[in-house]
């Protein structure tokens, strides 16, 4: 399995644990997945999203 198929199999997983646990360089690394169309930019927004407010709210 390349990395390409990896992104596209398990990356808004990898988003969504990135995002709750660092946030802006996942955000980052999943926007230029987006781009290159490995990734959805609208649902990797909407779990960004979700995952950042809910590690957020766990956090403070």
């Amino acid at each position: 399995m390349n990395i390409a198929e990896w992104v596209q199999s398990y990356g808004y997983v990898a988003v969504a644990v990135g995002t709750f646990l660092e946030g802006e360089s996942v955000l980052l690394i999943a926007g230029a997945a987006a781009a290159r169309g490995h990734l959805a930019m609208p649902a990797v927004i909407s779990v960004a999203a979700l995952a950042s407010f809910l590690g957020d709210q766990m956090y403070f």
